[in-house]
């Protein structure tokens, strides 16, 4: 799957909601970056506040292929920059 695709997969709210659909917390990031398994495909990124990932699942499939989840924990919001 291309980047643009995905890119334009990952904003879906069902595709979201899928990705999410068991998380409690207040925040996440979502993106995409190289599978680090694979340098030639692309894995989904999510980063969530908590440190209990199992509510995201390994992998989802979209348009047939099976992408990667890579999960961070421990995700903090960015701070403003001061003006």
């Amino acid at each position: 799957m291309n980047r643009d695709r995905l890119a334009e997969l990952i904003r879906q709210p069902k595709v979201q909601r899928e990705i999410f659909r068991g998380y409690e917390g207040s925040y996440y990031s979502i993106g995409f970056l190289r599978n680090p398994e694979n340098r030639g495909e692309f894995a989904i990124r999510v980063r969530i506040e908590g440190e209990d990932d199992s509510s995201i699942p390994p992998q989802i499939t979209l348009d047939g292929h099976a992408i990667p989840i890579i999960t961070a924990t421990h995700y903090k919001l960015p701070r403003p920059l001061s003006a």
